[in-house]
């Protein structure tokens, strides 16, 4: 039977004993192949994905304001979720609504696939090719390993997690990416890696909530938070 959301990546191990704890969610159980370790993750009641656009129908049916209450209460989840790969010094590099899931009120994260960890002493990491997924991606993902304009080598790290998060609170906020109109993906790609390229924010009541989306999106990754 083809259940949703179940778990068909592969992971290295050094990953996969680090995150078993809080909102990350690889604990149910492990089925070593050969040199390969699969992951059987619990069944999921709902991804952040439909539970965004379920919220948005509701807004759109009773011309309704996004409540900053349950924004808060979500963002919240996917923080610390996230900070908590982070601290065990791992990039997720696919964040994006559909990799977190809401059981009995709380948010998981899930799909380590591409994971990677970071080595204790650098904050970045070096990959062989581009990953994420592309209304995620930050600038530099589309651009890893390859040399800038002062010839530095171009990592990818937390920061890059940071860029997707801001994508999602964006998401959450306008309920669309901060792309979304750019339909193809060099027109995407031509967008997102063009540092003098302003995102249009629209309207929005709370100034703090503004400028937490302006950091996450930064174009330079030392700038983000």
């Amino acid at each position: 039977m083809e259940i949703p959301y179940s778990a068909r990546e592969l992971i290295d191990k050094t990953l996969l004993a680090k995150v078993t704890k809080g909102s990350v969610t690889i604990k149910d159980g492990r089925i070593k192949d050969g040199e390969y370790i699969y992951m059987v993750l619990e069944y999921r009641e709902i991804a952040l994905a439909h539970m965004l656009s379920l919220k948005w129908k509701e807004m759109d049916t009773f011309n309704l304001d996004m409540d900053e209450n349950w924004l808060r209460f979500y963002w919240q989840q996917i923080l610390h979720a996230v900070n908590t790969i982070h601290e065990e010094r791992i990039v997720h590099s696919d964040l994006k609504p559909a990799n977190f899931l809401l059981v009995r009120g709380s948010l998981m994260l899930i799909d380590f696939g591409i994971a990677k960890a970071i080595m204790s002493d650098t904050i970045n990491i070096q990959r062989d090719s581009q990953v994420g997924t592309l209304s995620y991606m930050s600038p530099e993902a589309f651009m890893c390993n390859e040399n800038d304009a002062d010839g530095n080598t171009i990592k990818c790290g937390r920061p890059s997690d940071i860029w997707s998060l801001g994508c999602i609170l964006y998401q959450m906020v306008y309920s669309r990416t901060p792309f979304s109109e750019y339909k193809t993906f060099w027109a995407k790609f031509k967008v997102i890696t063009d540092r003098n390229h302003d995102i249009t924010y629209g309207p929005i009541s709370n100034p703090l909530l503004l400028e937490l989306m302006k950091k996450c999106l930064a174009w330079d990754r030392n700038e983000r938070w």
